[in-house]
């Protein structure tokens, strides 16, 4: 078996680093683990990309993630500001996103 990888290029580390002052940044962490674990990547991911605000969800939960219909994230600001959402309609889940962001 010969695997060949790709490289593919951080498209959010190039927007970041191109983002004008007028405008926010919003990254997204699926990511696996209990919600400590969640949390901890998510904010890594915040810093390291340069990004204003990171939405984080666990993806190994039948409710949560990939293929569902409904979603549960935790929104986390630059500036230290988190709010956590229920379970949801993503529909939900992004208009809670959009007030996050404005508050």
């Amino acid at each position: 078996l010969n695997l060949q990888l790709e490289y593919i290029p951080d498209i959010v580390a190039d927007l970041a680093s191109r983002k004008r002052l007028d405008q926010i940044l919003v990254g997204f962490a699926a990511q696996t683990g209990d919600e400590e674990e969640v949390i901890a990547a998510a904010k890594e991911k915040l810093a390291r990309k340069g990004l204003d605000a990171i939405a984080a969800n666990a993806v190994n939960s039948l409710q949560t993630g990939f293929g569902t219909d409904t979603n549960q994230a935790t929104f986390i600001h630059k500036n230290g500001h988190r709010q956590s959402t229920p379970i949801c309609s993503k529909l939900e889940l992004a208009h809670r996103l959009f007030d996050f962001l404005q508050s």
